[in-house]
């Protein structure tokens, strides 16, 4: 999905708004970015919100995260969002605080990163939580 990389473009999931990607093949395939070239701006999860991803290598390319909401991890093997090296990584931020986070379906769920989750933390179906 491209979003815009304008100081004021923002991408916002909304309270009580689901947004559901499959994308993540691979560390070059991120769920939004602004281009193949260029971040995009800032993603938010406002509270209330839901990011969930089923794509084993999830990544966003932005240089703000803000993370209100939920984030639910619910494919089966599946690394933790990372910045996209579709762009260098450079200058891309860091996806390492949850507000909440659901780790669901199956599989192992990996984190190479420390991470904080603030308010909940579910494991539902038959996962792993894996940090390395």
């Amino acid at each position: 999905m491209s979003v815009g990389a304008g100081a004021s473009d923002a991408f916002i999931i909304k309270n009580g708004a689901t947004f559901i990607s499959s994308r993540g093949a691979a560390t070059t395939d991120p769920i939004m970015a602004f281009s193949t070239t260029a971040k995009c701006n800032t993603v938010t999860i406002e509270s209330g919100g839901t990011l969930e991803l089923t794509g084993a290598f999830p990544s966003i390319d932005c240089t703000t995260f803000n993370n209100n909401g939920t984030v639910n991890y619910r494919g089966t093997a599946q690394t933790f969002l990372k910045p996209s090296t579709a762009t260098s990584g450079t200058g891309a931020a860091i996806i390492n605080s949850y507000t909440n986070l659901i780790l669901s379906g199956s599989g192992n769920k990996t984190s190479s990163n420390a991470f904080t989750v603030s308010n909940r933390l579910e494991l539902l179906g038959t996962v792993a939580l894996i940090a390395t």
